[in-house]
C-alpha cells in the first residue's frame, strides 16, 4: 500500500513528526511506500511529480491549514484530482488539521478530521506534544486494516411480487392516500438484510425511521469511520422522471447549500439495493432531538426567548437557501433552493440547541409543473406506483383507482403515490393550501411552512388541529393560554405567515426575520 502525504512548505515541521510516528506503518508491514514532495529529484518538475504520485497513491493525507487552503497549485488544482480520485474509490484521503483555520468552509468540510476536528496539531489542549501524532498512526492503523478486510457478502432480499406489492388505498373523493406496508414502515426484509451492506462507501449499521420517499439509516464509513444518515428511496420506478431528474441534479446543486444550519449533503446517486434501482443521500449524522420538543412542557420566558433566537437561525438558514443562484440541467441561471417540506421532524436540535434543517430536496422549481401520467400493469408485471402531479384522474369507467386487487391486463390505472394529497411532495398539516390542491411549491409555501413551526414549536398541539384563526389575537390567546407573557408580536407573525392566499403572505423570509427582531 502506498502513502502520499500532501502539505505546504509552512507546515514541514509538522509533517516531519508525523513521518516519524508514521514509521510503525512501514514496521507492520502495512504500507510499502510513504511517499512526500521532498523526494522529488533535482530537475524534475514538482508539479507533473506531485500529481503522477497522487494518481498512483492508495492513501493520501492532507495536512490542512491557512497555507493549504489559500494554495492555488494544492487546493485548487491538486485537491480537485484526489477529492475526484477518492469519489471514484481510486483513493483515500485522511485530512489532518494542522493548525486552526476554516476548513469547515471548504471542499473538505465534509471529511472526517483528524486527529479531531476541533483541535489541531498545534493546540496547546493536548495533554503532550506526542499525543495527537500518536491518535493518527492509532488511527490509520484501524483505517488500513479494515481497507484489507473482506467485505461480507449481505443476504439476498426475497423478490416482491404482485402478491406482496405495496398496499394503496385511494379514497375518490378527496384522493388521500395510505401505504400501510411501504410508506411509513419499511417491510421487515427490507430492514433486516440491508443492514451490514456497504453503500456508497458505508457501512449500515442500524435503521432509524422512514417516510414518502424512503428509509434513513445510521451508517459509518467502511474504511474512515465517518457517520453518515444514508436516506435510501424506495425503488427509483415510485418516483417520475421529472423527480428523478431534480434529484440527480441536485448531486451538484444540494451541496452548495453550505450554512451552519443546513445539514451538509456530501453525495447523491443511485445504487442498486435489494434487487431494485434506488437513490441515495449521504448527509451528516446529526445527535438531537426535534425541535418541537420544547413545546411538551410549560414554558417560561426564558425558553420562549431562547426558541425566539432559534427560529432566527432557521430563518436565516432558509433565506440563504432562497437567495442561492446555480446554473440547472438546461444551463439557465435560476435562483433559490425551495425545501417544501418544513416540519419539526425535520429540524433536529444539537445539544448546543443548534438547529438542523434536514431534507432540502426540491432546487429548480421549473420542473415542479403538474403532469399527468397513465401506467399500464398486467398480472406478470410487479406493481409500481408512479409519482403523478396531476389533475383529478378524467372519467374512465375501466380505470382502477384502489387495489391491491390488481387491474386486468391492459387496463388503465390511474395511481397517486406518497403521503399526500393528490401526489404533492409534502406532508399533510403542514402544506401550504396551493401545495396540497394544486402542487404548486415555491418560496411562498415555505413561508406558510415557517408559520406553523413558530406556532408548534410554541405549543404542544398540531397547528392543523385547529380549524383556523380569524385574527392574530386568536393565536395569542391560544398560546397565552399555555405560555403567559409571550411576546404579541409573535401572533402577528404566524397569523401573516399562514394566510391561505399566498399573496397575503410575507413577501420574503427577510421580511419574517424583521418581524421577529422586533418582537
Amino acid at each position: 500500500m502506498k502513502l502520499n502525504i500532501i502539505y505546504t512548505k509552512e507546515d514541514k515541521d509538522f509533517f516531519e513528526r508525523l513521518e516519524k510516528h508514521l514509521a510503525v506503518l512501514k514496521h507492520l508491514h502495512l504500507i510499502d511506500q510513504l511517499w512526500h514532495s521532498d523526494l522529488v529529484e533535482l530537475g524534475e518538475n514538482i508539479q507533473d511529480v506531485i500529481t503522477g504520485k497522487i494518481s498512483d497513491s492508495d492513501i493520501v493525507i492532507l495536512l490542512i491549514s491557512a497555507d493549504f487552503i489559500a494554495s492555488d497549485f494544492y487546493y485548487k488544482d491538486q485537491l480537485d484530482l484526489i477529492l475526484k480520485l477518492h469519489k471514484e474509490k481510486a483513493l483515500l484521503v485522511v485530512p489532518v488539521l494542522t493548525r486552526y483555520c476554516p476548513w469547515q468552509f471548504t471542499k473538505i468540510s465534509w471529511m472526517n478530521m483528524l486527529p479531531d476536528k476541533e483541535l489541531p496539531l498545534s493546540s496547546p489542549q493536548w495533554e503532550t506534544p506526542d499525543k495527537p501524532y500518536s491518535a493518527i498512526a492509532e488511527s490509520l492503523i484501524s483505517i488500513i486494516h479494515t481497507y484489507n478486510s473482506p467485505q461480507p457478502k449481505a443476504p439476498e432480499a426475497p423478490p416482491m411480487s404482485i402478491e406482496n406489492a405495496p398496499t394503496v388505498l385511494i379514497n375518490p373523493d378527496n384522493r388521500t392516500i395510505a401505504y400501510p406496508t411501504v410508506f411509513g414502515q419499511v417491510p421487515e426484509y427490507i430492514k433486516s438484510n440491508i443492514v451490514g451492506q456497504v453503500v456508497q462507501g458505508y457501512r449500515i449499521e442500524r435503521y432509524i425511521a422512514s417516510g414518502g420517499f424512503g428509509a434513513v439509516y445510521e451508517a459509518a464509513h467502511s474504511v474512515t469511520g465517518h457517520r453518515v444518515a444514508l436516506k435510501i428511496s424506495h425503488g427509483i420506478n415510485y418516483f417520475s422522471d421529472e423527480f428523478r431528474k431534480m434529484l440527480v441534479e441536485g448531486n451538484t446543486i444540494i451541496p452548495q447549500l453550505q450554512h451552519p444550519n443546513i445539514v451538509r449533503t456530501h453525495s447523491f446517486s443511485s445504487e442498486q439495493i435489494e434487487g431494485s434501482q434506488r437513490l441515495v443521500i449521504a448527509m451528516d449524522y446529526i445527535q438531537g432531538s426535534r425541535i418541537d420538543e420544547f413545546s411538551k412542557y410549560k414554558l417560561t420566558t426564558e425558553n420562549v426567548l431562547q426558541l425566539i433566537d432559534i427560529y432566527k437561525k432557521i430563518i436565516d438558514a432558509i433565506d440563504f437557501a432562497h437567495r442561492l443562484e446555480f446554473y440547472n440541467a438546461d444551463g439557465q441561471l435560476v435562483q433559490g433552493v425551495v425545501h417544501g417540506d418544513i416540519k419539526p421532524s425535520n429540524i433536529i436540535l444539537t445539544s448546543t440547541y443548534e438547529p438542523i434543517l434536514l431534507d432540502f430536496l426540491y432546487f429548480d422549481v421549473s420542473y415542479l409543473k403538474g403532469f399527468q401520467l397513465e401506467a399500464q400493469f398486467d398480472k406478470k408485471t410487479m406493481l409500481s406506483p408512479r409519482t403523478m402531479y396531476a389533475p383529478p384522474p378524467p372519467t374512465d369507467p375501466n380505470a382502477t383507482i384502489v387495489y391491491p386487487s390488481p387491474p386486468a391486463p391492459g387496463q388503465t390505472m390511474y395511481v397517486y403515490q406518497t403521503i399526500i394529497k393528490q401526489n404533492i411532495f409534502g406532508t399533510r398539516g403542514y402544506m401550504a393550501p396551493e401545495q396540497a390542491e394544486q402542487g404548486i411549491v415555491n418560496k411562498q409555501t415555505d413561508i406558510y411552512q415557517l408559520g406553523i413551526l413558530l406556532f408548534e414549536m410554541l405549543h404542544p398541539h398540531r397547528f392543523s388541529t385547529y380549524t383556523g384563526f380569524s385574527s392574530p389575537r386568536d393565536i395569542y390567546q391560544t398560546l397565552s393560554k399555555y405560555t403567559p407573557g409571550i411576546p404579541a408580536g409573535l401572533s402577528d407573525i404566524i397569523f401573516r405567515a399562514t394566510q391561505p392566499q399566498a399573496w397575503a403572505r410575507y413577501g420574503s423570509v427577510e421580511e419574517i426575520m424583521s418581524d421577529v427582531l422586533i418582537c
